[in-house]
């Protein structure tokens, strides 16, 4: 019986200990980030009308989002949201890309004026648009990112995710462009993650 209960507790101080080790163990470190798959290939051009193409963002780690400048929805926060954090990223090796869903009104000298209103440091940031609604709702599609076109009344649609890809055009990850705390959670991983992509 002595040595039931001695037994007994050492397997529940033991189970304790290992439960404390989680629980102080915090998140998984942005290195254990998953590789989710492997992001479309696309060509396409920017606020300057010139061409930008997933080979132009090799080697640097980017950030995703879908919107559209005519937008009265999301987007004027979310841009709002990738504005801070181009900002909080300033200095780091990170581009940010703005994919527009509404490419037929979204031409360069729109997506111009649009990059103007929000502040964006156009260094490091690109608004793209393509000839037809086609070409960036399949990148969404490849991205795993819902968008539908405007058909009849129904208006456009689109995700509010942002996406996080690193330098090979791998996704890492989606997160939330409407709260704070899953952009918080985002550039920290970006800032991690392109400390690791410029490891030799």
């Amino acid at each position: 019986m002595v040595v039931a209960l001695l037994t007994f507790i050492a397997s529940w101080t033991s189970l304790r200990m290992e439960e404390t080790s989680v629980a102080h163990a915090g998140p998984a470190p942005t290195e254990q980030l998953p590789i989710l798959f492997q992001s479309p290939d696309f060509s396409l051009v920017n606020q300057d009308n010139k061409p930008v193409g997933l080979k132009d963002l090799k080697g640097h780690v980017w950030i995703a989002d879908f919107i559209f400048t005519r937008c009265g929805g999301p987007c004027p926060m979310m841009t709002g949201h990738m504005a801070r954090l181009q900002k909080t990223l300033t200095g780091q090796p990170i581009r940010f890309v703005s994919f527009s869903v509404d490419p037929t009104y979204d031409k360069p000298d729109v997506l111009k004026q649009f990059s103007a209103k929000y502040g964006a440091d156009e260094s490091n940031w690109d608004f793209l648009t393509g000839p037809e609604s086609k070409s960036t709702l399949a990148v969404a599609a490849g991205m795993k990112i819902a968008a539908m076109p405007a058909e009849g009344e129904n208006p456009i649609v689109h995700s509010v995710k942002f996406v996080l890809v690193d330098g090979a055009g791998q996704i890492r990850g989606y997160y939330e462009g409407t709260k704070a705390d899953e952009l918080k959670k985002l550039a920290e991983d970006a800032a991690t993650l392109a400390t690791e992509d410029a490891r030799p």
